[in-house]
């Protein structure tokens, strides 16, 4: 239990927010709609499989383009404990 909450982040000491986040405005919507409000209102996600809530999301790219940004701004925004 030791090594988990050493690797934990609570979203309360996350001071990435999505509008501290310059640009990406398509990006950071697809994720709110996609993670975000999944969460917050999973009632709109229980219509079939075809609207039903992701299972994860796979953020790639070269280094410094704002992938760990955008995590721990999901991570506030959805108020989730966040594992580095």
């Amino acid at each position: 239990m030791d090594v988990i909450e050493c690797d934990v982040i609570n979203p309360d000491l996350i001071d990435a927010e999505f509008e501290s986040i310059g640009g990406l405005e398509a990006i950071k919507q697809a994720l709110y709609e996609l993670v975000i409000l999944s969460l917050r209102r999973p009632e709109l996600f229980s219509h079939g499989r075809l609207l039903g809530p992701q299972k994860g999301v796979l953020l790639y790219g070269r280094p410094g383009k704002g992938k760990t940004m955008l995590a721990k701004a999901i991570a506030k925004e959805s108020e989730l404990f966040l594992s580095m």
